[in-house]
């Protein structure tokens, strides 16, 4: 319900969302563009919902509830002795897998954007450094060229975040053209 009020009263966000899906190359009737718009802000409601109470949950309940799969390419990936990439979609609770990663004994980098909203911002790089996860600013943030560079010697994993649909399809096209919120 909370990302369905957005929804509605969220007028920018909701039309990058509209122009993102146009721009996306899935070959979606205006209807269905708004229906998965609506979708999306629905999921991102309920996965705040879900993933607020992370920041203070102990780590074994964290274990409890997130489930991880395919755990073996991650570790085929880290035996090569190099740094790889992740790239994720915004697929699910995100948040929460990064969480169950890392309490996995594998800490990443993420590299992610700010929120527009700075008084919420400091609770997100608390829960998203929470278990040793390091956060770098998105491209455009001060420092973050720097940041990215110092990573990637520092390795295994570099998780990037890209845009995604919700029920599985990703963005195949270039993510340039894709607008953020």
């Amino acid at each position: 319900a909370l990302g369905l009020v957005a929804h509605g009263v969220d007028a920018r966000h909701r039309r990058v969302v509209r122009e993102n899906l146009r721009r996306s190359d899935l070959g979606l009737s205006e209807v269905e563009v708004r229906s998965l718009a609506q979708e999306c802000f629905a999921h991102f409601g309920s996965m705040l919902l879900d993933t607020v109470p992370m920041l203070h949950l102990e780590a074994e309940e964290i274990r409890r509830r997130v489930k991880l799969e395919g755990l073996e390419h991650w570790d085929a990936a880290a035996a090569e002795g190099k740094g790889f990439i992740v790239l994720t979609g915004h697929y699910g609770n995100w948040e929460a897998t990064a969480l169950g990663l890392s309490l996995s004994g594998r800490s990443f980098s993420v590299v992610g954007r700010e929120l527009d909203n700075p008084l919420l911002e400091p609770h997100l790089r608390a829960l998203r450094s929470r278990f040793g996860n390091r956060v770098i600013p998105k491209a455009g943030a001060p420092g973050a060229g720097q940041s990215a560079a110092g990573a990637a010697s520092e390795g295994p994993a570099k998780p990037l975040r890209q845009p995604g649909h919700p029920q599985g399809r990703s963005h195949a096209g270039n993510p340039q053209g894709l607008q953020e919120g």
